[in-house]
């Protein structure tokens, strides 16, 4: 059983998972799973622009094998669309991944003022990186 209490979650009886707190039959996520230390920081950065990069990355290989699927004139049949649903799926997966991930875990971890500026900076960075990528755009249709 999940339930919020304090601002804190704990899980119940979860002795497969988490190991118990002073031989409570409650344990605290926030004190054994570590949040800063375990999951997020092995594998995920705390530097915005990676995070701005990979996200713009990801878009620039998406557009491509779309583009290159396009000019080859694909077969159009229903798997177009359920792989079209399918990549809009995994593409808002992957991007809450990136923006949201890191930031979600130091507010749990008590870290809500950091949380928010990491937040606000990757998310700075990628609208400058869309905004170059607009200016790139505009000044090839204009230059033609």
């Amino acid at each position: 059983a999940v339930a919020w209490h304090s601002s804190v979650l704990f899980i119940e009886r979860a002795h497969f998972l988490y190991p118990p707190v002073h031989g409570t039959s409650v344990w605290n996520v926030r004190s054994n799973v570590k949040l800063g230390n375990v999951y997020n920081d092995k594998y995920m950065t705390k530097n915005p622009f990676y995070n701005a990069i990979l996200a713009s990355g990801y878009i620039v290989l998406v557009v491509t094998i779309i583009s290159s699927f396009e000019k080859s004139g694909g077969p159009d049949t229903i798997l177009v669309p359920i792989a079209m649903l399918s990549l809009f799926v995994l593409s808002a997966s992957l991007m809450a991944y990136l923006f949201f991930y890191q930031p979600l875990m130091l507010y749990l971890a008590g870290k809500q003022q950091e949380a928010v500026v990491l937040f606000l900076k990757t998310l700075a960075i990628f609208a400058g990186i869309t905004i170059a990528f607009l200016v790139l755009v505009f000044s090839f249709s204009f230059s033609q």
